[in-house]
């Protein structure tokens, strides 16, 4: 029968002339389940063999490809297909087509349904009063698109129509659809709708010995399975526990962070103003000073010259202490400017070198200036020319604090080797510091010389303000050699003209 003939078919379910159902017994409702094509084409194979040869009409609402094997295996098997077709016996039709006349969308109408499966069986089951022997593949197609439920719907109606309908049903699911562990409930709702389970080839062609062997297989796998499941779930557990935890410290952080830069930019902000309100006096004392000293108020003793001498080399140091702190101040908060410009660093150590020639001498140093090899072109540097000067002063006024009288202090500058940088060594024969303390030297308001040798004066802010000066303008400030080997201080900056 066409297909498009099914839908014209009324609704059938009891023998014309009959007013009582037409079949009482049990509805024979088995699921094959199976691993490879050949092994399900066997089995309904097998299936209708037995069927056609006790006189049963058979039915096969199965796919193109299965239908096609079907009719070579029953042909093998020694069935005159043609005639058996012919007779109405043996029917063949499309599971799709079948299956799209009674879907209205991803679901099963039932009306539809049982109209058009209704009436292929309708005809069939009168005259002989055996059940129709029956093979289906659309719940099969059903579960192989995902649809799920329709599936389970359309086994429902399989088993409330079959007995209606006097037929036996085989449907066929390949075992490949079930292969996660999601599927397990779902696999057992399928096995509750089926009177009777077939298990797949690997087990149904097994003897009795490699049966209990593939049950104990299949047991151990659940174990272990199910064992799998607890531990994926605990981890799961753990990993959402730790995830919330790093969500708090994420939270904590961030707010710790704010409260920290929030402190940083108070105290920033507090530096900056206490620095400009205490210049504004200090360099009012200067100026005051320098009056008394030319004597516009009066002639002054020498008693009195001494005085205002140290009160000039106070109010200077004061005034070095607060721009320390003011410098320290713009850098942390990201606002020291640079004005980069080509510097030769030659120029720049001569210059520093006589300017402190005073402080060598009161303390009894000699300073020793590398100059580069006749015939070789100076060292030019990328810098800014203020903020290198300052940062060659703290490093010689920091070597003649920490070197005894006596001692030396070298300064030299080259090309590094191989490299687009050029590097200024500050070497000192003084105390030097532990190794385990080079680093701290950078700090803030270090000062190694509370510990090394008699208090020095400063606040500690000259080489973490250098340092930061040269990683502005991009190099770095090191430093080297350890106790009693005095010490060894690298500024490293960009060259003007890299080699190559």
């Amino acid at each position: 029968m066409a297909l498009e003939q099914l839908s014209s078919l009324g609704q059938v379910s009891r023998p014309r002339g009959s007013s009582k159902p037409a079949n009482t017994a049990p509805f024979r409702h088995d699921v094959q389940f199976y691993e490879s094509d050949v092994f399900l084409v066997a089995a309904a194979c097998d299936y209708f063999a037995e069927g056609l040869q006790s006189g049963q009409r058979c039915v096969a609402i199965a796919t193109q490809r299965h239908r096609l094997a079907l009719t070579r295996a029953l042909a093998r098997r020694g069935v005159n297909v043609p005639r058996a077709r012919s007779s109405g016996q043996l029917q063949l039709l499309d599971a799709d087509k079948i299956l799209a006349s009674f879907m209205i969308g991803d679901a099963v109408n039932e009306a539809l349904f049982r109209n058009v499966v209704g009436g292929v069986f309708a005809e069939r089951s009168l005259g002989s009063g055996l059940p129709i022997r029956a093979f289906g593949e659309m719940v099969n197609l059903l579960w192989q698109s995902g649809n799920h439920i329709a599936a389970l719907e359309l086994e429902a109606l399989w088993n409330q129509m079959g007995p209606v309908w006097n037929i036996e049903l085989l449907c066929g699911y390949a075992i490949s659809n079930f292969a996660r562990s999601a599927h397990a409930e779902r696999f057992e709702e399928i096995c509750g709708q089926h009177a009777h389970v077939v298990p797949a080839e690997s087990y149904s062609r097994s003897d009795a010995t490699g049966r209990l062997l593939e049950i104990a297989r299949l047991q151990q796998r659940a174990q272990a399975l199910e064992h799998e499941v607890a531990q994926r779930l605990a981890l799961e557990k753990e990993l959402r526990q730790a995830l919330e935890e790093q969500q708090r410290s994420l939270v904590a952080e961030r707010a710790a962070r704010a409260e920290a830069e929030s402190a940083s930019l108070a105290k920033n902000q507090f530096l900056a103003v206490m620095s400009h309100e205490l210049r504004t006096p200090l360099n009012a004392i200067a100026g005051h000073t320098q009056l008394l000293e030319l004597g516009l108020h009066g002639p002054i003793t020498n008693a009195q010259r001494d005085a205002l001498d140290r009160i000039d080399r106070s109010q200077r140091h004061l005034l070095a202490l607060v721009n320390d702190v003011l410098n320290l101040a713009r850098v942390e908060s990201g606002r020291a400017e640079y004005s980069l410009e080509a510097v030769e660093i030659g120029s720049v150590i001569r210059t520093m070198v006589a300017m402190i020639e005073p402080l060598l001498s009161s303390a009894g140093l000699g300073c020793r200036v590398v100059e580069p090899l006749q015939g070789l072109a100076p060292v030019i540097v990328v810098a800014d020319r203020e903020r290198l000067q300052q940062i060659v002063l703290n490093l010689l006024t920091n070597a003649i604090k920490f070197t005894p009288a006596g001692g030396l202090i070298t300064i030299d500058a080259a090309r590094l080797d191989d490299s687009s940088m050029a590097r200024v060594d500050v070497r000192d024969t003084g105390i030097g510091i532990p190794e385990e303390r080079l680093d701290a030297v950078f700090e803030p308001f270090v000062q190694l010389a509370a510990t090394l040798a008699s208090r020095q004066d400063g606040i500690g802010l000259g080489l973490t303000i250098s340092r930061e000066f040269a990683r502005g303008m991009g190099g770095d400030l090191t430093v080297a050699r350890g106790l009693d080997e005095g010490a060894s201080f690298r500024l490293t900056l960009p060259l003007a003209q890299p080699p190559g």
